[in-house]
């Protein structure tokens, strides 16, 4: 009886800490952020290698963050909820164009 119970929290806490999502984490142009529900509430923090923040901002729903504006490179993104945070390094490379 114990086990079971123990294995139905693993399960409920392990499903819903999936259903947030950062994708994909190699663009030349934005990730998407999948929430478990349109409703959901989260800020994103988005950090230069050297601790520069370069955005700090509240969102709701799955949205897209546009890597861009900043330049190739990598960074660090959190994304922070109210059961946690998940953290994600974002590879930022130029699109290439017909040669």
């Amino acid at each position: 009886m114990l086990f079971t119970k123990a294995l139905n929290y693993i399960k409920k806490t392990v499903s819903s800490e999936k259903e947030w999502k950062i994708y994909p984490t190699l663009v030349y142009d934005h990730v998407t952020v999948s929430t478990p529900k349109k409703s959901s509430n989260y800020s994103i923090e988005i950090m230069k290698d050297d601790g520069e923040i370069l955005l700090k901002k509240d969102y709701k729903g799955p949205s897209k963050i546009y890597f861009n504006k900043w330049g190739k490179g990598v960074y660090q993104m959190v994304l922070k909820y109210d059961k946690g945070e998940l953290k994600s390094k974002i590879l930022v490379y130029p699109k290439f164009e017909n040669v």
